[in-house]
């Protein structure tokens, strides 16, 4: 059996950042929505589906 003495120990800090959501608003009819997602958005635009009934 061999023994070794360790004589340094090195020290690695790392910041990681990153999303845990996109969150994106609209408007319809003068009221404001959120639409929140764990994928990137592509592009500008986003597609929604909605369903619409008479007040």
């Amino acid at each position: 059996m061999v023994s070794k003495e360790v004589r340094k120990t090195r020290y690695r800090t790392e910041l990681v950042e990153h999303l845990s959501y996109y969150r994106a608003e609209y408007e319809y009819d003068e009221c404001i929505f959120a639409y929140t997602t764990k994928s990137k958005p592509y592009g500008s635009t986003l597609k929604i589906k909605m369903n619409v009934s008479p007040k």
